[in-house]
């Protein structure tokens, strides 16, 4: 028996009608379930922060044990201005505390265990300074060639700048692999590769050149280049003189120590 078309028609609209329905519905049930994630995401994430930077605080806090990378002072304050000196480490000297914050933006400073007093962070080392084969009481040398600064004696250490050939450096020693030990203005040390090619290229001096003397039987006598001669060695020495005094220097010790040193050397 066939179904009547006019009651047959409307039963199929009323089934397209459910289905739509149906369609609607779930995607308002899917889509209430991926904001409801979306914004759960959202949440841990903005929660996240204050976490992590509870975790860092409270890391920094933790007693550490740092070796001292040069010699280096210690003060009462974390600040290099408005302190005391309150005493000295020596390079290798070990050295446990907790990680400051410094008076300058940026600055660490590591506040010793029983009160010790503070010292920079950047003259510290996470492991044992190298052992020296051969000192150079930190002497100021201008380098002969440009040169990689690393942050380590070894092929593989990171390279932290490039050096010119002249730049002045305060040297403290080779490394028992043969590298060149400096000390940084900034704080910490520095190591350049062939340290004993370097230093030995640096030491070499930069002589006049080579005059003629001629000696009679009533005294000496020379001639004009004398007194150039001397006039070039003022120079040169008033030369020397003002590239030492104007290198950079751990501190305002060393500059002076290396002052005294150029002075010994050219005025004798």
């Amino acid at each position: 028996m066939l179904a009547d078309p006019a009651i047959a028609t409307p039963l199929g609209n009323v089934n397209k009608l459910w289905a739509g329905l149906a369609v609607l519905a779930a995607a308002i049930i899917v889509a209430a379930i991926y904001f409801g994630f979306l914004r759960g995401d959202k949440s841990a994430g903005a929660g996240s922060a204050p976490k992590a930077a509870i975790t860092q605080s409270a890391a920094i806090q933790e007693t550490k044990l740092f070796y001292a990378a040069t010699d280096t002072r210690l003060r009462d304050k974390p600040a290099v201005i408005g302190s005391a000196v309150t005493g000295r480490l020596q390079r290798g000297d070990e050295a446990s505390g907790v990680v400051v914050n410094g008076a300058s933006e940026g600055e660490y400073w590591l506040q010793l265990a029983g009160g010790g007093g503070f010292v920079n962070l950047a003259n510290l080392a996470g492991t044992p300074a190298p052992r020296i084969q051969k000192t150079l009481g930190s002497k100021t040398i201008l380098l002969p060639a440009g040169v990689n600064l690393l942050a380590a004696p070894s092929r593989d250490a990171t390279v932290t700048d490039r050096l010119s050939k002249g730049f002045p450096v305060t040297a403290y020693g080779i490394t028992d692999n043969g590298y060149l030990e400096i000390v940084l203005k900034k704080g910490g040390t520095g190591y350049i590769p062939d340290g004993v090619k370097i230093a030995a290229s640096a030491e070499k001096p930069d002589l006049p050149p080579a005059i003629a003397i001629k000696i009679d039987g009533n005294g000496c006598a020379a001639s004009a280049e004398i007194d150039i001669l001397f006039k070039q060695i003022i120079g040169r020495q008033a030369a020397g003189l003002k590239r030492v005094e104007e290198a950079k220097y751990a501190d305002d010790d060393a500059r002076d120590a290396a002052i005294a040193r150029y002075r010994q050397r050219t005025e004798g």
